[in-house]
């Protein structure tokens, strides 16, 4: 599997946004051990991909966006996981002679449409807490798992032909990815 530099271009703007609030306040990227919302609200399940961010600054605003950042970045880490262990469990089991292509079209598909869906995420739950050094910034989002795998296999079907009902299958039945625990 070759890397591209077109996907890298999402990690270096992680990174490059990352120095840049740095740079104008203290920012402090932490997930987990600081984290308020441990609820069942905010927990990955059947239905849908859940993530929580943490973001800490003297500016509100902008503890919310790393908040939200992270917690996006952990939602496209478990959906492109999920994804990835879907294709290769179904390649696995595919009869195909083709399988390269097919995990190619299914790769770009895939980031496309995590791309795309990370525009349209739910917020489940937002928390903050001012402190002496600035807010601390909690959020919990979610991305429904149907209407992402749905999404994916009408994209797909129109590149390629492949079984979409039993790509649908594992993908909701067999690979399971919980973000966070």
């Amino acid at each position: 599997m070759t890397l591209k530099i077109k996907n890298l271009l999402p990690i270096f703007c992680f990174v490059g946004l990352l120095l840049i609030l740095q740079t104008t306040a203290f920012a402090q990227v932490t997930v987990g051990s600081e984290n308020k919302n441990t609820n069942d609200k905010c927990k990955s399940n059947q239905d849908y991909f859940r993530a929580i961010g943490y973001g800490k600054s003297s500016n509100i605003n902008i503890a919310r966006k790393i908040a939200l950042l992270n917690a996006k970045s952990d939602i496209a880490s478990s959906v492109k996981t999920s994804f990835s262990k879907t294709t290769e469990l179904y390649l696995e089991e595919s009869k195909t002679t083709e399988k390269e292509a097919l995990q190619s079209k299914f790769e770009e598909n895939q980031k496309e449409i995590v791309e795309q869906e990370l525009q349209n995420l739910n917020i489940v739950e937002e928390n903050q807490k001012q402190t002496e050094k600035g807010f601390e910034f909690w959020i919990c989002i979610e991305m429904p798992k149907k209407k992402l795998i749905d999404t994916f296999i009408t994209n797909t079907k129109t590149a390629v032909s492949f079984d979409a009902n039993r790509y649908n299958d594992i993908f909701m039945n067999k690979v399971v990815i919980d973000i966070g625990d």
